[in-house]
């Protein structure tokens, strides 16, 4: 009787423990996967409108010192979709337990989303020009943190947070100020400064206009020829960058790229850029193999656990 054994220290389970009657064929192979000229791997959330010399990042993120200035007056804001992320408190308000996401905190102005958590109960508050906001709680800081939030705030104060419909903000007010909307932190009450900073990673930010038209579309971009972190509007076409002190923090966009074994997809590997022409990556099983030998089959099925490197797979032959 053949036997077959792996090296360097595979060993099947006792079910099959690797013996094989007259194998008509032995397949074990590393997983390759080949570049293309126009890059092999999705990203749901790679943009088709962002120019060369900017680098769409997945978010930057502030650390409770930086915000950006969008230009865009509040007063001109009937809705937004913003996606973020809270990763920490600030406090920096004289008062109450809350930061400021986005937005301005003025009477008859109130456009804005805070982070709060007074009473160790976090949530989000959402509020759109003066209407009493919307809140929604999380039961732990635990819960808050590991969660992406994502706010839709439509012209007819439709109010919809990762994907749920919330209600309806009513009783708005007219604007008797002007001002402009920043990220990642809320102007004070006199619209005279930045003044709720947070720690926030933000995904994108979308401002409306009274007939739904967008008037700022914000992406997390870094300038590729000086490396400045920022928000690229895809509206106007400005690169914004911090007005306040310290740097941002970023993550790249992450692309995913299938492995397939004999057509379907086995697993797959997720990695910050496209595989190009000219590049290619392998793949291994990973410790022991998650291998089975087909009922009605002398071939091998090898297994879905994949990690990134390059081996060589042995088999020795001995007399049982």
């Amino acid at each position: 009787m053949n036997r077959f054994r792996f090296l360097p220290s595979y060993h099947f389970a006792d079910s099959t423990d690797g013996v094989i009657q007259n194998p008509a064929e032995l397949t074990l192979r590393d997983y390759t996967i080949t570049g293309s000229e126009g890059g092999v791997g999705d990203c749901a959330e790679k943009r088709s409108d962002i120019p060369s010399g900017y680098e769409q990042l997945a978010y930057i993120e502030s650390t409770g010192t930086q915000y950006i200035d969008t230009g865009i007056g509040f007063e001109n804001v009937y809705g937004y979709d913003v996606r973020y992320q809270s990763v920490g408190k600030v406090t920096s308000a004289t008062w109450g337990l809350l930061d400021g996401v986005f937005g301005v905190n003025s009477s008859g102005a109130d456009t804005k989303i805070w982070y709060i958590y007074s009473n160790n109960k976090p949530g989000v508050s959402i509020a759109l020009r003066g209407a009493s906001g919307i809140n929604y709680y999380y039961p732990s800081y635990d819960a808050y943190y590991a969660a992406t939030h994502h706010v839709k705030a439509e012209t007819d104060g439709t109010v919809w947070y990762n994907g749920e419909n919330l209600g309806m903000l009513s009783d708005f007010t007219t604007a008797t100020k002007t001002g402009s909307i920043t990220l990642f932190t809320v102007y004070d009450a006199n619209l005279s400064k930045p003044y709720y900073y947070s720690k926030t990673r933000m995904y994108h930010a979308k401002f409306l206009a009274q007939d739904g038209t967008l008037l700022g579309d914000f992406v997390p971009c870094k300038r590729v020829s000086d490396g400045v972190l920022g928000m690229y509007d895809a509206v106007s076409g400005t690169f914004f960058t911090n007005q306040g002190t310290g740097t941002f923090l970023s993550a790249p966009l992450t692309y995913t790229i299938p492995i397939l074994n004999n057509g379907t997809k086995a697993a797959e590997i997720v990695r910050s850029a496209p595989l190009y022409a000219g590049e290619s990556i392998s793949y291994r099983v990973d410790g022991l193999p998650a291998v089975s030998l087909n009922s009605d089959s002398n071939a091998l099925t090898i297994g879905t656990a994949v990690q990134p490197g390059s081996v060589t797979y042995r088999y020795d032959t001995y007399q049982h």
